[in-house]
């Protein structure tokens, strides 16, 4: 658990307080960021007030500029060099399309992230060359392209780099170096990501052509670009997220539109929220696991019919990066299970040679976020070596701290907050990547100016469930964008109790929580990435975010779960699941008079059944079930994670084991009763359910409906939309086949074995077997 820091009280100035008509909690927030001026205050919460920094305070941009304004005059073909994450992705799509307006002949290459990782390599630059590039202006990338540039200086062909990553000791011999790290700590532009600096640029071009009236229809890429790199929102960072996200809810982008639609988003409420969780996750899936080149002209295209082509390939990565991603991620728990003493490290290092190097990333977010410290995840072999990618917390610079172990890598580059880094190929790799553990975990340890590696959660204030209202909500979105450098206030609602919880999301990822407070209110609230945290008990007090939102056309407060503070008193915990009374009652010869038996006995009873014994037992399932003092497990589980998120829900005193099989792991039986199924929703229900509800339908694991989904989607039988996390919408499909129908339908298996498995586990183990399982929450 994170240490809680109370919230500092601090006075609003008289001229604050006169100058700016804001909320009172928006005054306390800016006093809270240091902004204690009317006039600095108005510039914060308004882009129109911003005095935007000249472009030609990034050093080395002046002359990159003269030297695109030659080549646009003697028709050089200019070769764009990007990266292929979001930031790269809209750096190049924004140099293609700004200098092609202004009669550029442009070239680009993204490089392909499997073939040829990061940077500018010297195969694909050839081909660019000889493809007609005589100038080469790379964007977010190139600060440690030595090899490229010389290569470039051999062939007699000028190199620009726009670049926002640490620069290295050696610097390469480019004829302009453009970075934002360059600039001296807290300038307006220091915090520009590889897009902010390629805006930059084709702002001080357009200026100069007298074109700067058509920047506007540019700053939608930018948006996309800072929030998907995470970029500290300071200064011009800041301002053009602002302008960018309001340019990004009218875009004119076709390829945007649908993304938008795709991922049912009501644009006119966008926040910087869906850029980093619904738009941001879908781009960087393709450049992450395909090739990043075509979403050029998925943001430039106004054929609707190719547009609608590449939207539905980018769909199709998403889907695979989510199954993907929890697979790396469940595996990384898997590790730090078995090797408990890592949790004690400065930083998690997590190494599996067949874990996919496209989400590594995202999992080391993942686990940055749970763990409350770095994390890099490297996969590979002794032949070709490992690959990794790093994410860090606040406080810890994890590029340097890489650095430090240079002399054991082959490369690494990033900057403080993410990095990436190749380990090279060694007969004994485990070893070596134990040994850069050992000495990375020294390093940070000692890195000068860290700062304690104790998570910590800065409470913005006290404010309790029933005090949450729309006219705050609605005006704490003058603070937004938030992110980096801008964290989004946090509350605390003291002395409430935890009602129910329900898992949501494909994968049942997230959880529904449901707690009252002192007065006997209810509120509801979503934990992100909740499952697998213990669940609080008792009294306890709750830090939570809120947000203005739209669900369905209509405007409604989402309060978002962040962290929970256990109250001193009487608590059954996860950890204490030793006090529970466990009942065989598997092979009972009439389990059905045995459980009758059981209800005359138990007052305060829930029979947990799926499938079709629900309704003939009068049971619950998973989504319906609340604390009782005695559990019934009638439906054998399909996986201990529901099997323990339902003892977490119910928290009982007496537990009574039942073993009657669903029959639902046999893949055509599974499809076949999911199909009637979604046929009767179509049918009855408008199309519209819960992921919840499928699940406990066909007594499934989430990622089997999903998978169940998918494949009934890529036949062309069902069309399937997300509301929410937990919420579904169907209609018929055109009976028109697509996707990977034979890899889908592979997965499926795979995880409905599994779900057999843990049956078989459950029907042969030993009582005391099951209760160790239980009880040491393995």
């Amino acid at each position: 658990m994170a240490k809680w820091l109370d919230p500092p009280l601090l006075a609003i100035s008289p001229e604050l307080g006169k100058g700016i008509a804001a909320h009172p909690f928006v005054l306390q927030a800016l006093a809270q960021r240091g902004i204690v001026d009317a006039q600095r205050a108005r510039a914060y919460l308004n882009p129109a007030d911003y005095p935007v920094t000249p472009s030609t305070e990034l050093p080395g941009l002046s002359s990159a500029v003269e030297r695109i304004e030659k080549a646009i005059q003697n028709g050089e073909t200019i070769g764009i060099w990007g990266d292929f994450d979001v930031d790269g992705q809209t750096s190049t799509t924004l140099l293609v399309e700004g200098l092609e307006k202004l009669g550029a002949s442009v070239l680009y290459h993204i490089p392909i992230r499997a073939s040829e990782s990061h940077g500018v390599n010297i195969v694909e630059l050839e081909k660019l060359v000889r493809g007609g590039a005589q100038l080469i202006l790379t964007c977010d990338t190139g600060i440690s392209a030595n090899s490229a540039v010389n290569w470039a200086i051999e062939h007699g062909i000028d190199f620009l780099v726009t670049d926002h990553h640490d620069p290295p000791d050696e610097l390469p011999a480019a004829t302009v170096l453009v970075n934002p790290k360059f600039l001296p700590k807290g300038h307006p532009l220091s915090t520009l990501p590889g897009v902010g600096v390629a805006y930059k640029l084709i702002e001080a071009l357009y200026i100069r052509a007298n074109k700067a009236d058509q920047l506007q229809v540019l700053q939608d890429l930018v948006a996309l670009g800072i929030i998907a790199d995470i970029a500290e929102l300071h200064g011009d960072t800041r301002y053009l997220a602002q302008k960018g996200i309001q340019v990004l809810r009218n875009t004119e982008r076709l390829g945007l539109q649908i993304l938008l639609a795709n991922a049912e988003i009501n644009p006119q409420r966008l926040t910087e929220e869906h850029i980093s969780f619904g738009i941001a996750p879908r781009l960087n899936a393709v450049g992450r696991l395909g090739d990043a080149n075509p979403l050029v002209a998925f943001l430039t295209t106004r054929d609707e019919k190719y547009a609608n082509y590449l939207a539905g390939e980018i769909e199709g990565y998403n889907e695979l990066r989510k199954q993907l991603t929890e697979e790396v991620f469940q595996g990384a728990l898997h590790q730090l299970d078995q090797n408990r003493n890592w949790l004690d490290d400065a930083a998690l290092v997590l190494y599996h040679p067949h874990w996919h190097p496209g989400v590594l990333g995202i999992v080391a977010s993942r686990l940055v976020e749970r763990f409350g410290k770095p994390a890099i995840l490297l996969s590979g072999n002794s032949e070709q070596g490992a690959r990794g990618s790093a994410r860090s917390i606040e406080g810890v610079h994890i590029t340097q701290a890489i650095a430090t172990q240079a002399d054991m890598l082959s490369g690494f580059g990033g900057h403080p907050m993410a990095a990436g880094l190749s380990i090279p190929p060694a007969p004994d790799l485990v070893e070596q990547i134990a040994r850069f553990r050992k000495a990375l975990n020294y390093a940070i340890q000692n890195q000068p100016g860290a700062v304690p590696l104790e998570p910590t959660i800065q409470l913005s204030a006290y404010l309790p469930l029933h005090q949450v209202d729309w006219d705050l909500a609605n005006a704490l979105e003058s603070l937004a964008p938030f992110g980096a450098g801008n964290p989004s206030p946090i509350f605390a609602a003291q002395n409430v109790r935890l009602i129910s919880s329900a898992p949501v999301g494909r994968l049942g990822e997230h959880l529904l929580m449901t707690v009252e407070d002192e007065q006997g209110r209810s509120f509801r609230l979503i934990w992100w990435q909740g499952a697998g945290w213990q669940l609080p008990q008792g009294i306890f007090d709750l830090a939570y975010r809120l947000r203005a939102s739209t669900y369905n056309g209509e405007a409604q407060i989402q309060l978002e779960w962040v962290d929970f503070r256990q109250q001193a008193g009487p608590a059954l915990q996860l950890s204490q699941t030793d006090k529970i009374q466990v009942i065989d009652c598997r092979t009972t010869p009439d389990p059905h008079t045995k459980l009758q038996e059981i209800r005359t006995v138990e007052k305060d009873l829930i029979v947990w059944a799926e499938a079709g014994e629900r309704q003939r037992l009068q049971g619950q399932d998973r989504s319906e079930l609340k604390q009782a003092k005695a559990l019934v497990v009638w439906t054998i589980p399909p996986g201990y994670g529901e099997l323990k998120q339902a003892i977490a829900q119910v928290s009982p005193q007496s537990l009574y084991l039942f073993a009657s099989d669903p029959q639902s792991d046999e893949p055509q039986r599974f499809l076949e009763r999911l199909q009637g199924l979604l046929k009767f929703i179509i049918q009855n229900r408008a199309g519209q359910t819960e992921w919840s509800w499928l699940a406990a339908a066909t007594a499934q694991r989430l990622i089997c409906v999903q998978l169940g989904l998918e494949w009934l989607s890529a036949n062309g039988w069902i069309v399937f939309h997300e509301q929410d996390g937990a919420q579904l919408s169907l209609t018929k499909g055109s009976g028109v086949k697509h996707g990977p129908i034979d890899q889908i339908f592979h997965q499926l298996c795979q995880q409905l074995s599994e779900s057999a498995a843990y049956r078989a586990f459950y029907r042969a183990s030993s009582l005391e077997a099951l209760k160790t399982q239980i009880r040491s929450g393995d």
